[in-house]
């Protein structure tokens, strides 16, 4: 669907739902609150089993002209997300998960820079975040990099260059619903979420959209609630899924080779990638399964060195690396993996819900 100027939406806002009937009521009332009111809710019920479907119904009954349903079978998030993304009328694009949810005014701060901010040719809002972890509200802030670069520019981020599209990927959050995407590129390069890869396919969706991003605005505003350890959450489950996120990383690689961009862009993905591993790793303390760890961190190095020969040196100078010297090992890791998980979470565990690290 292409949009015209006889179209009053100005955001449409995506929302997947899979049995998350305990926090789908406070992440709608959220929606339906926005300070902007030209908005679409396209909430896509993805064969839930609970009482999910019949909130979203009540829901859509009582706000009909924001709220527009839709019942599918279970086809995974990334099918939800295409579906509303081929639904979708409005001007930009919003998504929001069904156990997170918003500040009141949020899509409207997003919408009121990207906007006031086209003549420079921005394609991307994005704000900072609150991760709600254990009943706390963490907040999370912007990387240095961006925040000086976009000083006494209005919170803009100017690619002008290969090493500022490398720096944009790199450091901006992988997430995809704290941000405010621009309609016309997705619709016009035919954007969507690679099917049968959950985990890692948001990544690979931001990071297709970044190619053509000219410019991003940064509201420096923590306006966004994720809910850090939800019942559905990739860390509170172990399966092998957990290898799709390297093949959605091999997808964003290939890209970018194709594009040209390889040794220009490499480096940068080198960290985003390693940063992923490291997530994984600091999550071990949560599962059993120690046969299945072993695995999948063989898997790990053996897909960062074939893609990234040097990324054990990268990794002893990256900031925020938890236990770099352990993570570069293959024998300490199974140690560390073979170390009671009790030990575990009274070490690396307090450490990490210290400084708020999310898993």
């Amino acid at each position: 669907m292409t949009f015209s100027a006889e179209n009053d939406i100005k955001i449409s806002i995506i929302i997947p739902v899979y049995n998350q009937e305990v926090a789908i009521a406070r992440c709608l009332d959220s929606a339906i609150s926005q300070t902007i009111s030209e908005i679409e809710i396209l909430v896509i019920d993805d064969g839930s089993t609970d009482g999910s479907p019949e909130i979203i119904d009540d829901y859509a009954r009582r706000y009909p002209s924001k709220i527009v349903a839709i019942h599918t079978e279970n086809g995974g998030v990334a099918a939800a997300r295409n579906m509303g993304l081929s639904e979708a009328r409005g001007r930009y694009i919003g998504f929001l998960d069904g156990d997170d949810y918003l500040a009141a005014d949020m899509y409207e701060k997003l919408h009121c820079a990207m906007s006031a901010k086209g003549g420079q040719g921005v394609q991307l809002a994005t704000c900072r975040r609150y991760s709600v972890m254990n009943g706390k509200h963490v907040e999370k802030f912007f990387p240095k990099i961006f925040l000086e670069d976009t000083l006494g520019k209005g919170g803009v981020f100017e690619v002008d260059t290969d090493t500022k599209r490398g720096e944009l990927l790199q450091d901006i959050s992988v997430f995809i619903w704290d941000k405010l995407f621009d309609a016309e590129i997705i619709r016009s390069t035919e954007l969507s979420f690679p099917l049968g890869q959950p985990y890692g396919e948001d990544f690979t969706f931001l990071a297709k959209y970044l190619y053509y991003v000219k410019a991003a605005v940064f509201v420096d505003e923590p306006l966004y609630y994720y809910n850090a350890f939800s019942s559905g959450s990739f860390t509170n489950s172990i399966s092998g899924n957990w290898y799709n996120i390297y093949r959605n990383l091999s997808d964003v690689i290939a890209y970018y080779k194709e594009k040209g961009l390889w040794d220009s862009v490499g480096p940068y993905l080198e960290s985003v990638c390693i940063r992923y591993y490291d997530r994984r790793a600091n999550a071990m303390f949560l599962y059993g399964g120690k046969k299945f760890q072993m695995r999948y961190v063989n898997y790990s190095f053996e897909f960062l060195s074939e893609n990234f020969p040097d990324w054990k040196a990268r990794v002893r100078v990256m900031d925020g690396i938890l236990m770099a010297f352990v993570k570069i090992s293959p024998m300490l890791m199974k140690f560390y993996i073979l170390t009671p998980n009790f030990i575990k979470r009274a070490f690396a565990g307090r450490i990490l819900q210290d400084r708020g690290i999310e898993l």
